[in-house]
């Protein structure tokens, strides 16, 4: 219904997952319902005005590697989706989620001339340097232990016992969508991409 009642405009590569959804587990179907197919997708801008205000398209890996925002730069409002972690102690990841990339996406987020951070888990937050900061230190701080104790030879298993991590009751039912084991691996494993660059 949304979908012939407004312009839909996406990434290339969103737009192909928008084109053809992925077929979702039960429990994601429950939590987020399953996603029919859009079929006129068009290229999204660098920049589009809204009546008086200016967005400007963002980078925003991490979360996703085309994950985007929108930022209004005369307001100092950013439209940031998921680039910023919902808990300050992040303990889940997805698969193809970079960690390290979601961390150097958030400081060019601090370079920004930010009031308003509109954030997709928490909507509005007019005290975005503070609650962006508190995420950066977590995150930076458990990757250097992490890094630590893999440089000792300790296995994802083993670091997760010694972090004493432990799952949310609903976390298997994704299917290993989100798991701490995917956090770790992250962790130790991923660098940042050049795409802020």
């Amino acid at each position: 219904m949304f979908a012939k009642e407004a312009d839909i405009f996406a990434d290339p590569s969103v737009a192909r997952a928008m084109k053809n959804p992925e077929v979702l587990n039960d429990f994601f179907i429950m939590a987020w319902g399953q996603p029919k197919a859009v079929s006129n997708v068009k290229p999204i801008p660098d920049e589009f005005e809204i009546g008086k205000l200016r967005f400007e398209l963002l980078p925003l890996p991490g979360h996703t590697n085309d994950m985007v925002g929108f930022y209004e730069k005369n307001k100092g409002w950013l439209f940031s989706g998921d680039a910023v972690p919902y808990m300050i102690e992040k303990q889940l990841a997805m698969p193809d989620e970079n960690v390290p990339e979601m961390i150097k996406t958030m400081e060019m987020i601090q370079d920004l001339n930010l009031k308003v951070l509109f954030d997709a888990h928490m909507g509005p937050t007019e005290n975005p340097k503070e609650h962006i900061q508190k995420r950066i230190d977590y995150l930076t701080e458990i990757q250097n232990v992490v890094r630590g104790f893999s440089a000792q030879g300790l296995t994802d298993t083993e670091i997760q016992e010694k972090l004493k991590i432990e799952a949310p009751w609903w976390a298997g039912m994704t299917e290993g969508r989100f798991c701490v084991a995917n956090l770790i691996r992250s962790l130790i494993q991923d660098e940042p991409s050049s795409r802020l660059n």
